[in-house]
């Protein structure tokens, strides 16, 4: 409340004590929808949530972790047999945000990835 007094003060306004009790009691259920509507439209996010997330090679390409190159892309697209396809490295960084005190993470950008079976393409 002290700093609202600060801010009516500079603009000239003053409240009685009266209305300052109802004030009061009328700020809290406002602070709280504006927190959860911050929360819903991901305010709440500050780069301490955020990390890089690149992909290691070897791993096993994975559509909900990550998303081909272009070329492995045009890869992909002309493969006739749906094999497993190994990753040989990140080609574009992707972001996880971190969720809680919880290691629960989410995928905000995919990183991009080279496939090793988009190799014959690029040479």
């Amino acid at each position: 409340m002290q700093g609202l007094d600060s801010i009516l003060n500079v603009a000239g306004w003053s409240i009685q004590e009266s209305d300052r009790r109802q004030l009061e009691m009328r700020l809290p259920p406002l602070f709280e929808a504006v927190k959860n509507l911050r929360k819903a439209i991901r305010e709440d996010i500050t780069s301490i949530n955020l990390e890089v997330a690149t992909i290691e090679a070897g791993t096993i390409f994975d559509t909900d972790h990550m998303e081909p190159h272009w070329m492995s892309s045009l890869f992909l697209e002309r493969r006739e047999e749906c094999t497993s396809e190994e990753v040989i490295g990140t080609t574009g960084l992707g972001l996880w945000v971190r969720k809680g005190h919880m290691l629960h993470h989410e995928m905000v950008v995919l990183p991009q990835v080279a496939l090793k079976g988009a190799e014959e393409l690029m040479t």
